[in-house]
């Protein structure tokens, strides 16, 4: 069963419209996913810490997927 805090989270994840292909973060609470807030496919990050989603990088071109380092600190 899940708690209401976790559940709470998860909803802030799933009110993203288009939201897919959610990548954990390793050693982080916090996970990636793209989605197409403004038409293209962009990366965003759920920080499951504050429960905030951020757009990390403004790219020019759509992102069609994204891979992490072990640390969890790069991404391409």
């Amino acid at each position: 069963m899940v708690k209401q805090n976790e559940s709470e989270k998860l909803l802030s994840y799933l009110e993203v419209h288009g939201a897919y292909e959610p990548k954990i973060l390793p050693k982080q609470n916090a996970f990636t996913f793209l989605a197409q807030r403004g038409g293209v496919p962009q990366l965003f990050k759920w920080d499951g810490v504050h429960s905030k989603i951020e757009a990390l990088k403004d790219f020019h071109d759509r992102v069609l997927s994204v891979h992490h380092s072990p640390s969890g600190k790069k991404w391409w």
